[in-house]
């Protein structure tokens, strides 16, 4: 029943509230403690998304056609979407909230698999106004386009057979490297193997994060001037894409 999974992610955006100290702030306004709090806010985001309403204006409208005596102190769109827009950096904090909950008895202990997802938000860079405070100007190399908007990097742990369990998820601007996003992450892991595409792959991370006994490793990149790589190089560049394959099939699992 919709109206019970309405209740699960209020209940469950509560309890986030309510264990993370830093989504608590105090607004320097007469207006300190609306009626309509923020906990609202995000569960009617979630809960539309869930509905296939993937905008603002959409997620409106349909609380207001079909749920509005749930939410009575429901503000204007303005103000809902003014609302959501300035607590977009909640949704990280709220997610790997859910991350931790995960129980990753399943997986293998010292694998881990990362890649990152661009989220367009406009397709016309130059002139895109859109979370001008979080999204940029980026490139996405699969779709050879640039782009306004922002990437999700995830570090998952390796299971078998099966896409990797989200171990941390962080949010960049479009125009932060993978690698620059991901370090300060990778270096706080210890005995861990982290599998990645060539982006990751960086002689200067390696030799940090060994003393964690953790490493990188990524498909071999051809050195400056070398025109082919060997037998041996392209054998481990076969090998290590195939175990991160797990991570490109969970960033499509809702295409």
């Amino acid at each position: 029943m919709l109206q019970l999974q309405l209740i699960q992610i209020y209940c469950l955006v509560c309890e986030c509230y309510t264990t993370k100290s830093c989504l608590h702030y105090q607004r320097q306004s007469n207006n300190y403690s609306p009626r309509f709090t923020d906990a609202e806010a995000i569960t009617i985001y979630l809960f539309c998304t869930l509905q296939g309403e993937f905008t603002n204006r959409s997620s409106y409208n349909y609380i207001v056609n079909h749920w509005l005596d749930w939410f009575p102190d429901l503000p204007s769109y303005q103000a809902y979407n003014f609302r959501i827009n300035e607590l977009y950096w909640h949704f990280e904090v709220i997610i790997n909230y859910l991350v931790s909950q995960i129980d990753y008895s399943d997986c293998y202990a010292n694998v881990c698999l990362i890649d990152s997802l661009p989220i367009m938000l406009a397709k016309y860079p130059d002139r895109a106004k859109v979370a001008p405070m979080l999204a940029s100007k980026g490139y996405c190399d699969a779709k050879s386009q640039y782009y306004h908007g922002i990437k999700l990097h995830c570090l998952g742990k390796d299971r078998f057979e099966q896409i990797p369990k989200p171990s941390i998820i962080r949010i960049t601007a479009a125009n932060v490297h993978d690698l620059t996003a991901v370090k300060p992450i990778i270096c706080q892991l210890n005995n861990q193997y982290v599998i990645g595409d060539r982006a990751y792959a960086s002689e200067s991370l390696n030799q940090l994060i060994k003393k964690n006994n953790s490493a990188v490793l990524t498909p071999v990149k051809r050195k400056k001037g070398q025109r082919t790589k060997s037998a041996e190089d392209n054998l481990i560049s076969k090998y290590i894409s195939a175990v991160r394959q797990p991570i490109e099939s969970f960033f499509k699992a809702d295409g």
